[in-house]
């Protein structure tokens, strides 16, 4: 192939590595700011004498999700999969709590 056709080519075939890695970014950004809104709405709702476990189940559900992926790309890193197994069951347990105490 000659060099344009590698360029056209390369072009028409989705993100290149900077596009990636921004866009892989953005969703770390996302979880944190996620995390933020959800510890700000919990001391809020804590203040007001509220319930919260909604907020708890969103946070620990996030970060499990992540700890999973995290794990199923790095194999060798069993803290993330124990990190992932307690936040699930932390998200599991909230959410139970929220339907029962309504």
């Amino acid at each position: 192939m000659k060099r344009d056709e590698i360029l056209s080519k390369s072009k028409n075939e989705g993100f290149d590595e900077r596009e990636q890695s921004i866009f892989l970014s953005s969703f770390g950004f996302g979880n944190i700011i996620t995390m933020l809104l959800c510890f700000i709405f919990i001391a809020i709702n804590a203040i007001k004498g509220k319930g919260y476990s909604e907020f708890i189940t969103i946070a620990f559900a996030t970060l499990s999700a992540t700890n999973f992926y995290q794990y199923k790309q790095l194999r060798d890193k069993n803290t993330l999969l124990i990190s992932a197994i307690f936040t699930c069951i932390t998200a599991i347990l909230s959410f139970i709590f929220f339907i029962v105490k309504g």
